[in-house]
Order: C-alpha cells, then structure tokens, then sequence
C-alpha cells in the first residue's frame, strides 16, 4: 500500500501538474491545452484514482489505536536511530 503511493506520488508531478509544474491540471475538463491526447488524460485520472484510493486504505488501516502507536513507536525509533533511516544515513556519508 505505501509502495502504491509512493509510486503514485512520483508519477504524480509528470502525470498531473502543468506545464508549469505548480498548478494541478483539470481532470475534468475536456482534451485541450492541458492534455496532450487521451492517453494522458486517462493517465492523469487513473493516478489521481489511485492516490486517492491509496490515502483512504491507509486511513482505514490507521485508524485504531493499537496501528497509530505501532506507527509512532517506528517513526519514533527510526528518527532516533541515525544509522539505520535514510536521513540518517546519507548525513552520516555527505553531512
């Protein structure tokens, strides 16, 4: 499920935003300046599905509270442990 998103996140400033890469284009307009053809309409609707989708499955599965202190405890010992989260590592290798 975090993999889904993330991915989805990813795609998310090539798929969705503008030209610009500030402004999130229409979904539901019709093909014009925004989109290119079809197929990056259809590519922009899906990964906007998808991240919604994503973020309403994770709520569900986060919503009791033996799943939120699991989640706190992680966060909590991968922010203290700098060795082991990525954050950590890379200031240990280029800080």
């Amino acid at each position: 499920m975090l993999n889904s998103e993330g991915e989805c996140e990813k795609e998310f400033e090539t798929v969705n935003l503008g030209v610009d890469g500030i402004k999130m284009m229409d979904l539901e307009g019709g093909i014009g300046s925004e989109f290119e053809d079809a197929h990056s309409k259809r590519a922009a609707v899906r990964n906007g599905h998808m991240i919604k989708s994503n973020i309403l499955k994770l709520i569900y599965h986060f919503r009791n509270d033996a799943m939120q202190a699991k989640l706190t405890r992680e966060f909590r010992d991968a922010a203290n442990n700098r060795q082991t989260n990525d954050i950590g590592a890379f200031a240990t290798v280029f800080g």
